[in-house]
């Protein structure tokens, strides 16, 4: 996936209050967008790449951080461009293999007035997540 995108929406419902250490779990998911040549306008609907979506609470970042696009429906995204500055590059570049549709992603940060700092960055496999998911069944269970 050349892109992450997080729903501006969905951030500000899983705001944080407090800054500090945080970390939050995202599941990849795919959404169509393209970028428009003209300047007047600069995203649409059109190709697809990377959505990520809540798997448990992140924090928020702030909208003027990152750039935002919207889909034309009142649906708005942040979007991270990984080949470029921002720092989720770095991460999706070292990682064993990149994220692709169902991967589950964990995110290691620092908060600080609304800033999101990346400090890392791990693909959680199937194996693990079945590990989890029977651990919490048999809490809820007792």
């Amino acid at each position: 996936m050349d892109r992450i995108f997080v729903s501006i929406g969905k951030l500000r419902c899983w705001l944080a209050k407090s800054s500090g250490f945080c970390r939050f779990r995202l599941v990849a998911q795919l959404i169509e967008y393209h970028e428009n040549e003209g300047q007047d306008n600069p995203g649409s609907i059109k190709c697809k790449l990377g959505e990520l979506a809540e798997l448990t609470s992140p924090v928020e970042l702030s909208p003027s951080a990152l750039s935002s696009v919207s889909d034309g429906q009142d649906n708005h995204f942040i979007w991270m461009v990984m080949g470029e500055k921002l720092v989720f590059r770095k991460f999706v570049q070292n990682a064993s293999k990149k994220p692709v549709e169902g991967d589950v992603l964990d995110m290691k940060c620092y908060v600080c007035e609304d800033q999101l700092e990346i400090l890392d960055f791990e693909l959680v496999t199937i194996r693990e997540l079945a590990v989890l998911n029977s651990f919490w069944r048999g809490r809820d269970n007792a």
